[in-house]
């Protein structure tokens, strides 16, 4: 017998079935890890969740493009955080900036250069709110956009993914960050000299004591005016990670090193051999690695690393350059002495590399560290010193042992390293004054002893040596970078963030550094790009004997 349904049963159980269609229907539709997933692909490449292509039209090229090149990290930068394209600034569009409450909106410098120009308040962007500003270029109040920005074809769905990426986007601080401190990481390779390490410790202490006790005080020293503005003032906390053995070993230290206190940032440091599993480490780590001191970095920087240059590298290079120019007068016979070490090597190859496809001749000679061999290597070759040219890549230390004003056969030119002399060629009589020239990355001069006049000032206050100006520069340089970075970021604190504010803030500031120009791009890690090749005038002093060259 069929049981017989009374109509309120009836009714309930169409209710009963409606709502299991319609969980099945939710549950078919994307998930918030889709969402975030799909809206990444559009913010990142440009691309829907179909697989085509984004298209928008963009009133100042005034025809319909497609792809990366609207892609939003173009303008709005990995981070979210926005950029400065010369006077345009482009504003952070990350959940905390978009979809909260006004009252509840972080503050953020949209020009560094202008204190006052910082993010203001709005009603918090919804689904529809959003969609016109991607349609149409119309923002929450109204107000027409730049014609910069693109006027998207986008369905519904796509701004929803759109919105679960931004919300997801620089959500948290980064590792290294706590309510009341940064800490930043410095490292110091074995192979680092002990007066170095010693100069190194000094001054990043002496420049955190200092900082930290400018904020309890609000005094404004070693800062800036965007200081003032609304933000936790967190102190400053330095960490020395000092790798030890061989460098294979490096990376799994400095992994227990993080481990143990993670650090928002490394930066400054040095070495005088490989940087490699270092800067491999903070690659892998996405942690940003931000101007040590070396000799011979890494010929490939990442996205989340910078140098000051390619050491070694840049001076082989040039020189060649320099070396082509004087070849059509001659000698084309060229004699490099170099060590076994990861700079010597690297200094030594990159001149014959340099050298190909020219009508150069080259004698490699590497030194293993002892005298007597070098000293025969040389005799050996002391028939055709006086028509060839002499390039040693080796330290004041070494080039004073080889006892140069002893020599009984001259070359026609020696070069010097300016990154191994620290800009600062050995004495040597004034009989070889004129045959000796050091390619200098550095500038000489008036000018660059106006560019290091803060860093004295600075070091005679807090009673430190200047025994290393090249090197000490470089350290200075990092110091108030950081100052100036972290002012700037105020609350924002995103690793992301600090690699595309260094990027951007070299045009800004006061050269402090011993470098004749610096610069940095999205696609260009080396701030300094060229050197001079420099001869000793009758006082001793270096002076130009080339334009800036950029090899």
């Amino acid at each position: 017998m069929r049981p017989i349904l009374r109509p309120q049963y009836v009714l309930s159980l169409f209710f009963m079935m409606a709502s299991g269609y319609a969980h099945q229907a939710v549950s078919q539709g994307p998930s918030h890890a889709d969402l975030i997933q799909r809206g990444q692909a559009l913010y990142l490449t440009g691309r829907l969740a179909s697989g085509d292509l984004i298209k928008a039209k963009r009133l100042d090229l005034g025809e319909i493009k497609s792809g990366s090149d609207m892609a939003c990290v173009k303008c709005h930068r990995p981070s979210g955080m926005g950029s400065l394209e010369g006077d345009l600034t482009i504003p952070p569009i990350t959940g905390r900036f978009l979809f909260q409450k006004e009252e509840g909106q972080p503050v953020a410098v949209l020009d560094p250069r202008t204190a006052r120009k910082i993010t203001q308040p709005h009603p918090a962007y919804s689904l529809r709110s959003l969609s016109k500003v991607l349609r149409e270029g119309v923002d929450i109040r109204g107000k027409k956009m730049s014609p910069l920005m693109p006027h998207y074809t986008l369905a519904d769905d796509d701004v929803r993914a759109i919105m679960a990426y931004l919300d997801s986007l620089s959500a948290t601080v980064s590792p290294g960050v706590s309510p009341t401190q940064i800490r930043f990481a410095t490292i110091i390779t074995p192979d680092t000299p002990p007066h170095r390490k010693d100069l190194l410790i000094k001054m990043l202490s002496s420049a955190f004591h200092q900082r930290n006790v400018s904020q309890r005080l609000h005094s404004g020293s070693m800062g800036m005016p965007m200081e003032h503005l609304p933000h936790v003032h967190r102190e400053w906390d330095l960490a020395v990670w000092e790798v030890t053995g061989d460098p294979s070993t490096w990376q799994q230290q400095l992994i227990q090193y993080n481990q143990d206190h993670p650090a928002f940032a490394i930066f400054s440091g040095t070495s005088e051999g490989t940087w490699e599993p270092i800067q491999d480490f903070c690659e892998r780590g996405r942690i940003p690695c931000l101007f040590p001191s070396l000799i011979a970095p890494p010929q490939q920087t990442g996205s989340h690393s910078f140098n000051f240059s390619k050491g070694l590298a840049l001076e082989a290079a040039v020189l060649s350059k320099f070396a082509a120019m004087r070849d059509r007068e001659g000698p084309t016979h060229w004699i490099q002495v170099h060590k076994t070490d990861v700079p010597g090597q690297l200094a030594s190859k990159t001149f014959i590399k340099s050298s190909e496809g020219q009508p150069r001749t080259i004698t490699d000679i590497e030194w293993d560290g002892s005298l007597k061999n070098l000293q025969d290597q040389l005799q050996t070759n002391a028939m055709n010193m006086a028509d060839s040219s002499l390039i040693l890549w080796l330290s004041s230390e070494e080039l004073e042992a080889l006892h140069l004003d002893q020599w009984q056969t001259l070359p026609k030119g020696i070069y010097l390293s300016g990154h191994l002399t620290h800009g600062h060629p050995p004495q040597l009589p004034e009989t070889m004054a004129a045959s000796v020239h050091v390619i200098s990355p550095y500038e000489v001069g008036l000018k660059r002893s106006k560019q290091t006049d803060t860093l004295r000032s600075w070091l005679k206050t807090w009673d430190l040596p200047l025994s290393d100006e090249a090197f000490q520069s470089e350290v200075f340089f990092d110091l108030l970078m950081l100052t100036d970075l972290s002012s700037q970021m105020l609350d924002n604190l995103y690793r992301d963030y600090l690699i595309e504010r260094t990027e951007d803030m070299l045009s800004w500031g006061t050269n402090v550094s011993v470098y004749p120009r610096l610069s940095l791009s999205r696609e260009q890690h080396y701030a300094s790009q060229g050197a001079y090749v420099t001869k000793l005038d009758s006082k001793g002093q270096l002076v130009p004997e080339s334009d800036w060259m950029v090899p």
